[in-house]
């Protein structure tokens, strides 16, 4: 299995796995951030709604990321 595809089946079973990342903008509240399986410098941010896992950005960490929320 690809590796994405292994790390969005992990948060699929566990979807409170990631860390919760604080931005100021109100509607990404409860955002999370997980590592893609298999690339140590990629960073998957996702939410969650009830049962539903919704990947929001996939960003290399060397990316500056809290600019991109604001």
């Amino acid at each position: 299995m690809p590796t994405l595809e292994a790390t969005v089946a992990q948060l699929v079973a566990l979807p409170g796995m990631g860390s919760v990342r604080q931005f100021r903008r109100t509607d990404l509240k409860g955002v999370r951030m997980i590592p893609v399986t298999g690339f140590e410098h990629y960073l998957l941010f996702y939410s969650t709604t009830g049962t539903r896992v919704k990947v929001l950005r996939i960003l290399h960490t060397a990316r500056d990321f809290p600019p991109l929320f604001a």
